[in-house]
This record gives structure tokens, C-alpha cells and sequence, in this order.
């Protein structure tokens, strides 16, 4: 049976300044919510409408440090990566999230800020956390 393809490409704009946070043994992870924006035609009248998506954008590790301490509110954004779902207890109760895991990240700024050389850049490093290192995660 062939494995299947679990890969995500999005373009566009971080929606809050990110969070940089580092786990227990200092494994940098940056989180951003970002906005993907589509046309789709209203059944009622033909015309077009944008319609906003938003997504929860996980970075690991170097790239996830430099988005953490360069990336802005309003910043263009490329995101290459793949879907994750992970679950937690809260108030006895089981949550559920579905978020983005990065590998590679490209920043835009908006208002051209230079840029570092690096991770920033969208050059994939292969960083992948250690397994169980995301229950680090305080959230």
C-alpha cells in the first residue's frame, strides 16, 4: 500500500507577533498564527468574496529563534511544512488542536527590515525536535 503525502504550503501574513518559548532543555520553538486569504463566488449573487484562513504555525529549533525574534505582526510569510494534531487534558477534559509543523520558513517584512542570514531565510536546516520534546511545551 503506498504511504501517503501529508505536505502544507501557505503564503501569507502573521496575524500577532510570534511567541518564541524554549523547551526544558533549551530547544527554541516559535508559534504564529497566520492569515491565507481566497476567492470563492456567493451562490446567492455570482460575485466573488475573499475569505480569510487562519493557521497555527509551529517552528522548531534555529529557524523558530530567528521568526521568534524578527518576525512582526503584519509580516508576509512563507511556510512550508506539514499538518500536526496533538492533544492535551485541560479541566478533565481531552482538547484537540490541529497545527502546522514548519521545516522551512521564508519572513517578508513589511515595512523592510533587513532580514538575518539564516534560518529567517527560508534555508531549511532538517531540524526536527528530539521525539516527546514537544510535551515540554508549557501550553
Amino acid at each position: 500500500m503506498p504511504r501517503g503525502k501529508n505536505v502544507v504550503v501557505l503564503e501569507g501574513n502573521i496575524t500577532r507577533d510570534p511567541e518564541l518559548r524554549f523547551t526544558n532543555n533549551g530547544t527554541p520553538v516559535c508559534t504564529i498564527s497566520m492569515a491565507t486569504n481566497t476567492e470563492s463566488r456567493k451562490k446567492s449573487d455570482g460575485e466573488w468574496e475573499d475569505l480569510a484562513q487562519f493557521h497555527r504555525v509551529v517552528v522548531w529549533g534555529p529557524q523558530g529563534e530567528d521568526l521568534g525574534q524578527n518576525g512582526k505582526q503584519g509580516d508576509g510569510l512563507e511556510v512550508l511544512g506539514m499538518l500536526t494534531q496533538r492533544s492535551w487534558e485541560q479541566d478533565g477534559q481531552k482538547r484537540y488542536i490541529t497545527e502546522v509543523k514548519a521545516s522551512v520558513v521564508k519572513l517578508r517584512p513589511k515595512d523592510g527590515r533587513r532580514q538575518n542570514q539564516g534560518a529567517g531565510q527560508g534555508q531549511g536546516n532538517g531540524y526536527a525536535p528530539p521525539a516527546g520534546d514537544d510535551q515540554d511545551i508549557p501550553f
